[in-house]
């Protein structure tokens, strides 16, 4: 689909549901599987990673790789299903993990 055509569809869908912001719309994006690619360079422009299903869904990669010290993997290819919280609570795994490699206790606060 052509970028344009889901800008002015998705400009006129929400004229639909709410009359009176078609006019008074500034700037329009859209973001498609190609722009994904392109800016992230994700597999097929995927924004989320792997496919949950029955087999990976409890699936939890290693964070680390053998012989690479100080190294540790998050992101959204490291969970099943991917996107941002997951990636954010891998990065609080790693966290933890390099706070008991260092021996020292993990604690966290609420802003």
């Amino acid at each position: 689909m052509h970028r344009s055509f889901v800008r002015e569809f998705n400009r006129a869908t929400l004229g639909e549901r709410i009359p009176g912001p078609r006019n008074k719309i500034e700037m329009r994006d859209a973001a498609t599987p190609v722009t994904w690619n392109r800016y992230t360079g994700n597999w097929r422009g995927s924004y989320e990673g792997w496919l949950p299903s029955g087999t990976n869904l409890n699936m939890q990669m290693k964070r680390t790789l053998p012989k690479l010290d100080n190294f540790y993997m998050i992101g959204h290819w490291t969970t099943p299903g991917g996107g941002l919280p997951p990636a954010v609570s891998g990065g609080r795994h790693v966290i933890q993990l390099v706070c008991k490699k260092d021996k020292k206790r993990f604690v966290t606060t609420e802003p």
